[in-house]
């Protein structure tokens, strides 16, 4: 396969079932998914085991290690091409590993995505102001599955 999403979160199980349904939907189907739980203290872990399609590969930390150790840790095991890092508090767009292949075959080698709130504005600075990241507000906007970001172990035995 060419592609690696790389989805990781901590404490986010309110988020874990739109993430992970928006890149399911995807209509470009050559990838592979790795989701990793980062010692969540809710139900993230169980959000994912309920759905994640089988073939994905689900990593549980014991305790929180961070994106930047997950990515790096996953990244440097696979055998894809492009490796695309996602939160478990984003969403995908329907076609955005199309989008990514697309430009990748012009040969663009690197692509970041655009923050859209749930009214459907773009944020030109590409990121949230101190307020908002300080009372987490931004995780609302992704509630009502409009808002997108665009970028991207052993499986339980109860999901065999």
């Amino acid at each position: 396969m060419k592609y690696h999403v790389i989805i990781f979160g901590w404490n986010c199980e309110q988020f874990v079932k739109g993430c992970l349904e928006s890149v399911n939907a995807q209509k470009f189907k050559d990838f592979k998914v790795t989701v990793i739980d980062d010692g969540s203290t809710d139900s993230t872990c169980t959000e994912i085991l309920k759905h994640s399609p089988l073939l994905w590969d689900i990593v549980v930390n014991a305790e929180n290690k961070g994106g930047f150790y997950n990515f790096d840790t996953v990244s440097r095991s696979s055998d894809c091409e492009i490796l695309i890092p996602m939160a478990l508090d984003d969403i995908m767009l329907p076609n955005a590993l199309e989008r990514i292949d697309k430009e990748y075959q012009k040969g663009v080698w690197m692509t970041y995505g655009t923050w859209i709130n749930k009214d459907g504005a773009v944020y030109k600075d590409l990121h949230y102001s101190e307020e908002i990241h300080k009372n987490r507000d931004y995780r609302k906007d992704t509630l009502d599955r409009k808002s997108t970001r665009l970028n991207s172990s052993h499986v339980s035995e109860s999901r065999m």
